[in-house]
């Protein structure tokens, strides 16, 4: 995998397990053109399969094209990947597509610290992402459906 030289050491970082998964699918993308990327179609059926909610069950038939906003799908996968059968409470949140409901997810920090979600809120909708780190201007996030 090929990060920009600035995240290099992500990949020497043990970090918490949801930023090792998420790092194994770093670059993944829409598909350019008509048709949908088939690996982010996957993820929400994979999810609707497994949670089996109603919520799930509908976003499985709701995500039917890459062109729909897909940073909550990515960080649900990652959740759900990253998840110990001994901490079911690390599931993700109900409506997981909405990156506005991830504010719900887990606890409140002061200081956002390797591996935390952060929740973006923007005119017209929000971005949720893992923290990296951060710089006087930006916060650096990894996530879905972002550059």
């Amino acid at each position: 995998m090929l990060l920009p030289p600035q995240y290099a050491f992500l990949l020497k970082e043990p970090g918490p397990r949801i930023l090792q998964e998420a790092l194994k699918l770093f670059g993944t993308k829409e598909q350019v053109g008509p048709g949908s990327n088939p690996t982010l179609l996957k993820w929400a059926d994979e999810l609707g399969d497994k949670l089996g909610t109603a919520y799930a069950r509908w976003a499985e038939t709701f995500y039917t094209d890459d062109l729909i906003p897909w940073c909550g799908l990515f960080i649900a996968y990652v959740v759900d990947k990253a998840n110990d059968a001994k901490r079911p409470e690390r599931a993700p949140i109900t409506k997981y597509l909405s990156a506005g409901e991830w504010a719900h997810w887990g606890i409140g920090v002061d200081k956002a610290e390797l591996g935390d979600i952060l929740v973006f809120v923007r005119p017209g909708g929000g971005h949720v992402g893992i923290y990296i780190g951060e710089d006087q201007f930006n916060y650096h996030v990894l996530g879905g459906n972002q550059a």
